[in-house]
């Protein structure tokens, strides 16, 4: 099903958006070809690990088309020790199955324009640990449908315009009430347009993107949809033994508000086996509908840090009701000389001896100093 696994290292948020932080990895699923080429295999491995997996690609020339199916099984091992505090261990076997299926076609309108559409889906379930004795297992479901199309609008003038949309949903089989919400579910849909010109220097780079995300589940969020607009443009060539790369990109949040971040790079060949790069990029990350809206307690108390000494600390009771927006359990602070600005919601899950404090960002983070922290008391 998977044709390759691209890793793309450093800040990408120029590019991709929120959570790009230390990277991007990009799978591209098997596309069709000319031809017909059919696939099956089959792997074993420890802990009873089975995998099946058969399908075809192929295409005429104008119409190309791939399938593919995949069934996995493995019985896995405990999620906990026999060191686990408060005598939590299981000994059981927590295994985990999953039924995915993989399918694109494409059509080769004229020699400029091509038409596509493709389908992932999984079913799966996963066990777990939840104390002593208890089995935890989550029955998840995952699909992604796709459609766009591309082609040249001048000789140095290309175009796409795609759509999206992702389902992800984890629902409870067996479970521990006061600590899990029996369903959770988001759906993403997302439109891009995105245009790539060659110019003298390079091929620039311009687009927009519009990202609306929502959230349904038996834990009674106060916010349920938010939309992302975003605006890039960048630039990317090279020249003999040099080449160059800038990005720049605004992303508006209807929830958390404007981000700027950007990217410039360089890189220069020695010998065509050796290349030296320098990079610099800025990155965000916008936190989760179940980051942001678990349920949290009432009262709580933070010490936020910011500066390479730890002397900036700044200790705050913050109101924190059940399901509370997260405005009202923020925690904000500047330090313009170490260039960092945190803003975190915090929620305290659990109750008795298994009240825990769960530290969750809220909105931006950056920094030009590896030093600064935050600490929770």
């Amino acid at each position: 099903m998977i044709e390759r696994i691209e890793i793309l290292k450093g800040p990408a948020s120029a590019l991709y958006g929120s959570e790009a932080v230390g990277g991007v990895v990009q799978i591209f699923m098997r596309k069709g070809v000319k031809g017909f080429y059919p696939y099956a295999s089959v792997t074993l491995g420890s802990e009873k690990y089975r995998q099946l997996a058969a399908g075809f690609s192929g295409g005429t020339g104008e119409v190309n088309y791939t399938l593919g199916v995949q069934k996995t099984r493995e019985a896995g091992f405990s999620t906990t020790n026999a060191r686990v505090p408060f005598n939590n261990f299981n000994p059981d076997r927590d295994g985990f199955d999953q039924d995915a299926l993989n399918a694109s076609v494409s059509y080769q309108i004229n020699p400029a324009w091509t038409l596509d559409a493709g389908l992932l889906y999984a079913d799966s379930v996963n066990h777990t640990d939840d104390g002593l004795n208890r089995d935890t297992r989550y029955a998840g479901r995952t699909s992604v449908v796709r459609t766009g199309v591309e082609g040249r609008l001048l000789p140095g003038w290309k175009t796409q315009l795609r759509y999206s949309q992702s389902v992800d949903s984890s629902k409870a089989i067996v479970a521990d009430p006061a600590f899990f919400p029996s369903l959770f579910k988001t759906t993403q849909n997302q439109w891009t347009w995105q245009n790539d010109v060659d110019t003298p220097i390079g091929v620039a780079l311009v687009g927009v993107e519009h990202l609306t995300q929502k959230v349904d589940s038996t834990t009674p969020f106060t916010v349920t949809k938010r939309d992302v607009s975003s605006y890039f443009v960048g630039l990317n060539g090279n020249e003999g033994r040099h080449s160059w790369q800038v990005n720049a990109r605004h992303d508006d949040n209807s929830q958390f508000g404007g981000s700027n971040t950007g990217f410039a790079g360089y890189g220069f060949s020695i010998t065509p086996a050796w290349r030296v790069n320098a990079s610099y990029g800025t990155s965000f990350v916008a936190p989760t509908f179940n980051q942001l809206y678990f349920p949290a307690s009432a009262f709580l108390r933070v010490i936020l840090c910011c500066s390479p000494n730890a002397a900036a600390i700044r200790t705050l009771a913050l109101p924190g009701p059940r399901g509370a927006d997260c405005q009202v359990g923020e925690i904000r602070q500047q330090n313009p000389r170490h260039h960092c600005e945190q803003r975190y919601y915090v929620s305290e899950l659990g109750t008795g001896s298994h009240r825990r404090i769960q530290p969750l960002l809220c909105g931006r983070f950056w920094t030009t100093q590896p030093q600064c922290v935050a600490g929770f008391t």
